[in-house]
């Protein structure tokens, strides 16, 4: 808990420090930021996917809360394991590399006079597979409507 107390601490100076900070940064920093904020949130999911079946197995039933709250105890268990969190990282670190090769992509394209569009593209398709996996997460984590959005989200994504 003491964790916790100290994010708490100060929270509006740095709530205000960091809104500061994304207007001073360049764009492709605040790019890979919310890329980052993604991946988080992903990761997050996961370990209260990974909770709630321990709590359903264990109890019959869980609730959203219950898993979040439940993750230190599935961590203490051995289902979350620090292997699988380093995925998250690996995963950013390819986020970033396929979003420097489409600037990279860009820049050429600008050079050439043609319009720019690789960033965009590799940006948008990143940003929906990170989301899809959140609301597949959140699906498995007990919120059930989120399985049909689940499904709309993928027809749509892999076409008619």
């Amino acid at each position: 808990m003491d964790h916790i107390e100290k994010l708490i601490d100060l929270y509006p100076l740095k709530t205000v420090s960091t809104v500061l900070l994304i207007f001073l940064m360049d764009a492709r920093t605040v790019l890979f930021l919310c890329f980052a904020l993604l991946v988080v949130i992903d990761c997050l999911t996961r370990w209260t996917a990974i909770s709630f079946k321990s709590l359903a197995e264990r109890n019959g039933k869980a609730t959203l809360a219950a898993a979040l709250w439940g993750i230190p105890s599935a961590r203490r268990k051995g289902l979350i394991r620090s292997f699988d969190m380093r995925k998250g990282m690996d995963k950013l670190l390819l986020y970033l590399l396929c979003t420097l090769a489409a600037s990279s992509c860009d820049m050429i394209f600008g050079v050439l006079g043609t319009p720019a569009w690789m960033t965009s593209f590799i940006v948008g398709y990143m940003s929906v597979t990170e989301i899809l996996s959140i609301i597949e997460n959140l699906s498995e984590a007990g919120v059930g409507s989120f399985a049909q959005l689940a499904d709309r989200l993928r027809k749509r994504f892999n076409g008619p």
